[in-house]
Order: structure tokens, then C-alpha cells, then sequence
């Protein structure tokens, strides 16, 4: 860094930017112990005129009390060791307001290679902040709305569920088969409705709230067996499954859901033989669970642009993110007639 006085014309074209992105700047001589600040540093700071010392002073208090430690640790340590560094901190004004700001600096070096000054800017950000801080709030309100969503529209649905059961488990008689018929449909469609539900809340979220998961080791073919055993007997019997037992480290709710979501793909889109294939890798350390059927594939026509969901439905959208957040990928291809969907996870943690 030249140490010769700049044009004045410069200086004033630096002042001007600074002012512009409500910044300012610092030089510490290590040697001296003082401290070079901007004209403009006390204003940006929210200071009184002549706050700011010449001299370096070791805590300074317009650092915020919580914030002042690892601000001045992050200098001290780009300082000895000659490198740079970025950290965010709180400030506190002289009427007591609190802002943040970034500050980046770095060491310059003497003609020895040892420390002899810190430099560096300090820009306010506290309306980025505020606004990050609103967004955050509008993102959790939005989970607490979708959760309450899905618990009110979940509650009538596990009573519709269960009193559509035991109906069609009371109706044994051959004469009230067609209400045999009509429990089980409703049955059906209940079960379909919450499988909908669920993707719905997971679609729902962002990047920014993604789904929580919660993983845990499991059984990937005894998962798709208590899956397919909740389903009607057409429907069981149309799917075959690899004999287990084939590890997993994933959420098991949410392995469940991307299950169901592959099969209910598989019967609805697929041709007649489905097959559920899984095994190990262990020297990569990966699970795999492939859903396997002889039907036409997923039509040619795109996802929406807005929403990235295929026209087949949100399933296989929402089981990719929920594969992607467990660690793991899903992927699709058609190939000769057949269709293959293959869940990578994890192995173990």
C-alpha cells in the first residue's frame, strides 16, 4: 500500500463512494497504536463528532458488549498471522440503537514480512439485516401455517379413514358387497387424500425452511412391504419385492413417502409387472432401492416452469427434494420398454 499523499481529487472520489455505501474505512499502526479513520466513520457509526480516538483503544464500546470478543479476536488473528478477514457485528450508536455492520480488513506487511498496520472498511448493513430477520419470520409463519393446515385437514381424514374400515370390515354379508365396494373406495380415496397432504407440505417449503428430517437406520424392503401391505389386494399383488434385510441411514417417514410416492407411480403410470429391487454398496457407502415397471415411462411434456412439478403430479418432485435433503439423489430413466427409478441413500450415518 503506497504510503505517498493521494491528488485531492482522488481523496474526494473516495469519499464519495464511501458515503454512497454508507461505509468506512480504518488503519491501525500497530507500532504507533493509532488509528486513521474516514471523515465520514463517526456519522456511518451513528457517533458523536470526535468519539472516535486517534488512539487504538483495546474494547472499543460502540462494538456491541456480545459481539466486541470475536470481532476483536477475527482482527488480532488476521493481524499476526498477515491474512484477511470478514466477520458481521452488532454496533450501538450513541442514541443506543443497535445496527450491523460487515467489516473486512487485513494486514500490511513491512518490508520485513511482519505486521506493521491492519486495514480495512466497515459497511452498514442493518437494512439487509432487518430485512433477512422479516423474511425469516414471514418463512417460519408459514410453517406454522402449513403445519396447522395439515393437522386440520389430516384430523377429519384419520376419522374418515377409520370409520370407513370397520365399515367395510362389518359388511361381510354377500348381499351388501356394493357397500363393501363403496367403504373401500372411500377408504382409498381418504388414504390418498392424506398422501397428498403430505407431499403438499413439502412442497410448500423453500429452500430457505426446508423439511426437517430426522434419519434413523432402516430397512428398505421391510419399508416397502408395510407400505404395500396398507394397499388393496390388487394392487399388493402386482408388486414384486427383493427378500431383505438391505440397510439405510434416512428419515423413515419420509422414506415411506417417497415409497409410496415411486409404487403409486409405478401402478398408476406403469405397465403390469412392478418390481422393488435394493441392495448395498458398502465400499461407497451407499443404499439403493429401485422401482422397476414395463410401462410407457413419464410423457415427454416438461415441468411447469414455476413450480418444476411434471404434469404427472407433485410425487416424484417432492421425492427427489426429500432424497436430495436425506443425502441421497432419485433418478429416472426409460430404457427398452422399461422404467426404472432408483433411490440412492446413504448406508449408514
Amino acid at each position: 500500500m503506497s504510503s505517498s499523499p493521494q491528488p485531492a481529487a482522488e481523496l474526494a472520489k473516495l469519499q464519495f463512494t464511501l458515503e454512497a455505501a454508507n461505509a468506512a474505512t480504518w488503519d491501525i499502526d500497530l507500532v504507533a497504536n493509532t488509528v486513521v479513520w474516514s471523515e465520514n466513520a463517526e456519522q456511518v457509526l451513528g457517533l458523536r463528532p470526535g468519539a472516535l480516538s486517534t488512539t487504538f483503544v483495546a474494547e472499543p464500546e460502540w462494538i456491541h458488549p456480545e459481539d466486541r470478543a470475536r470481532t476483536l479476536t477475527a482482527l488480532w488473528e488476521a493481524a499476526r498471522g498477515g491474512e484477511t478477514y470478514v466477520i458481521e457485528h452488532r454496533i450501538v450508536t450513541a442514541d443506543g440503537e443497535t445496527r450491523w455492520v460487515t467489516a473486512r480488513g487485513g494486514a500490511v506487511l513491512d518490508d520485513d514480512g511482519s505486521p506493521a498496520r491492519v486495514v480495512g472498511v466497515l459497511v452498514d448493513i442493518t437494512d439487509r439485516q432487518l430485512l433477512a430477520e422479516r423474511l425469516r419470520g414471514e418463512l417460519a409463519a408459514k410453517d406454522r401455517f402449513l403445519t396447522t393446515i395439515g393437522h386440520e385437514l389430516r384430523t377429519p381424514l384419520t376419522a374418515i379413514l377409520g370409520f370407513s374400515a370397520e365399515l367395510h370390515d362389518r359388511l361381510s354379508d354377500e348381499e351388501l358387497a356394493p357397500v363393501r365396494d363403496i367403504a373401500q373406495i372411500i377408504t382409498q380415496q381418504a388414504d390418498q387424500m392424506v398422501a397428498l397432504i403430505d407431499d403438499l407440505l413439502v412442497a410448500g417449503r423453500d429452500a430457505d425452511s426446508p423439511v426437517p428430517i430426522d434419519p434413523h437406520q432402516v430397512e428398505l424392503c421391510g419399508t416397502v412391504r408395510r407400505v404395500i401391505d396398507g394397499w388393496p389386494d390388487e394392487h399388493r399383488g402386482s408388486v414384486s419385492i427383493d427378500e431383505g434385510p438391505v440397510r439405510a441411514f434416512a428419515d423413515p417417514i419420509r422414506l415411506r413417502q417417497i415409497v409410496r410416492n415411486l409404487i403409486d407411480n409405478a401402478i398408476r403410470y406403469g405397465g403390469p409387472t412392478i418390481t422393488v429391487r435394493c441392495w448395498e454398496t458398502p465400499i461407497e457407502g451407499r443404499s439403493h432401492l429401485v422401482v422397476i415397471d414395463d410401462g410407457p415411462g413419464i410423457p415427454s411434456t416438461p415441468p411447469e416452469p414455476d413450480t418444476g412439478v411434471h404434469p404427472t403430479g407433485i410425487g416424484l418432485a417432492v421425492s427427489r427434494r426429500l432424497a436430495e435433503r436425506m443425502g441421497g439423489s432419485l433418478s429416472y430413466e426409460h430404457v427398452d420398454g422399461t422404467t426404472r427409478f432408483e433411490l440412492e441413500l446413504p448406508l449408514e450415518a
